[in-house]
């Protein structure tokens, strides 16, 4: 794949990688608090690896935050 350098094409391909990334990990899974941190960690590596390849001329910034919405804390990565 060509580096990408047009933000448009970059903003494209940023949202396929994240959704991309997101599947990956969580598709088939139930929601289970001892595995989240381990979750957040693997989609924010895979989506940041992802990046780099479709464009490695910039540094990326990826957080990913999963909850399950019952009121409860919020486990989060970034890197």
């Amino acid at each position: 794949m060509a580096d990408v350098y047009d933000f448009n094409e970059l903003k494209e391909g940023a949202e396929k990688i994240a959704r991309h990334s997101i599947r990956n990990v969580l598709q088939g899974q139930a929601y289970d608090a001892l595995r989240v941190s381990g979750w957040t960690d693997d989609i924010t590596k895979i989506a940041v690896e992802e990046l780099t390849r479709m464009s490695p001329n910039f540094k990326y910034a990826v957080s990913c935050i999963i909850l399950q919405k019952l009121g409860q804390g919020v486990d989060s990565s970034s890197t």
